[in-house]
Order: structure tokens, then sequence, then C-alpha cells
């Protein structure tokens, strides 16, 4: 299983990544040393086309699927580590629970 500063470290990552490749973001990216834990996800400038995409690398990353829903109440960098701890620690224990039959199947 995933422990808590290789999801912060990933999701940090992440962010800078899909910064990079934005427009608006790579203007705000200058300005940024680092993703703090504080920072408001709309401060970094990404608009609803960037929100996908980091959706995306999340869940391609993490091999998870982030619910819209659930993903709009994710305000802050914080949030959004705690969001991706807790669904990767409920993917773990679901792991844990499948059968070796049940494993192969997927």
């Amino acid at each position: 299983m995933i422990n808590t500063q290789e999801v912060r470290s990933t999701v940090d990552g992440i962010i800078v990544e899909v910064m990079k490749s934005s427009g608006a973001g790579r203007s705000r990216l200058g300005n940024c040393q680092s993703v703090e834990p504080q920072m408001q996800l709309k401060d970094f400038g990404l608009d609803s086309l960037d929100i996908v995409e980091l959706v995306s690398v999340l869940e391609t990353k993490f091999d998870v699927e982030v619910s819209d829903d659930v993903f709009e109440a994710v305000k802050t960098v914080d949030d959004l580590y705690t969001y991706m701890s807790a669904t990767l620690a409920q993917k773990a224990a679901l792991a844990q629970k499948a059968t070796p039959a049940q494993l192969k199947a997927s």
C-alpha cells in the first residue's frame, strides 16, 4: 500500500505537471515555489479542462475512479491528499478481502 508521504509527493507532482501544460498554470507556476497543503485548487488558475486533466491523471496514476461529485467538494491541496489517501486505503482493504479467484478475474 502507498503511504501518505508518497500520496502527497505524487499528487504534488501531478498538480505541477497539469499546471505546466496549462496556459494559465504556466504563469502561476513561476510565482509558486512549491505546492502547499493549504493552497486552494482554484488558486492554481486551472480551468475546467485542466481540472478534467488533473482528475484523469490522478485516476491513471493511482488506478482509481474519482467521482465528479466528490471531487467538486475538494477545495484545497490537503483535501486532495485526504481524498486520495482514503480512496487508496479503501481500495487496499477491498483487495485484501478479495479471494485469489476474484483477483484473477479483475
